[in-house]
């Protein structure tokens, strides 16, 4: 008799419909997987490696291969976009150009969360986000244009067992509770926001 895998998810009745951006090798899908009551419907990333560890993963999940191109229609109803969205523009690693890096995704992101209208929004990204002044407050600000709020937390990879610290900023997002609809901006530019800072 053949074993079953055990990381195959659990699927109710109605779960809810997930869009996985700057999908990487799934992590987001896999632990939503796990966690039971979501099913992933479509992945974006352009890496091939990461798209062949997707198709082997998910054989039956569509991979939108830009950010760009998504077409939201195919989509239908989205209840949870997740993303890791690029860090290359913020990452300590790099030249941290912040928005003028090419590789600076998250307009993309915020559009299509706005098209969608998902009930929740996780995004990730890395700890020199934080105070960057495009990074997190412009997040944050582009969400609240367009009727969410978010919460960003600062968890290191220690904080989940693992031995190396490698902190990452986690955005949970969902529409405000306040009753008001969602108002579409006309434009995607924003002013500067305030600096902030976490500590």
């Amino acid at each position: 008799m053949e074993e079953k895998d055990n990381d195959e998810p659990r699927r109710p009745n109605n779960p809810l419909r997930h869009l996985d951006l700057f999908s990487g090798i799934g992590g987001f899908a896999l632990g939503l997987s796990w966690a039971g009551g979501f099913e992933t419907v479509a992945f974006c990333d352009n890496e091939p490696f990461a798209q062949e560890i997707l198709k082997k993963r998910w054989p039956n999940v569509p991979i939108y291969e830009d950010v760009r191109t998504i077409n939201e229609k195919e989509l239908g109803k989205i209840d949870i976009i997740t993303g890791g969205f690029p860090c290359q523009p913020w990452s300590l690693a790099g030249s941290r150009k912040g928005a003028d890096d090419d590789r600076d995704l998250w307009p993309e992101m915020v559009a299509i969360i706005e098209n969608l209208q998902p009930k929740w929004v996780i995004g990730e990204n890395v700890r020199g986000f934080v105070n960057e002044p495009l990074g997190l407050q412009r997040t944050l600000s582009d969400l609240e244009s367009i009727g969410y709020q978010a919460i960003p937390h600062i968890i290191p990879a220690s904080g989940v067992g693992a031995f190396h610290r490698r902190e990452r900023v986690w955005i949970i997002a969902n529409p405000r509770g306040d009753g008001k609809p969602i108002v579409r901006r006309e434009s995607r530019e924003l002013k500067q926001p305030e600096q902030i800072s976490l500590f």
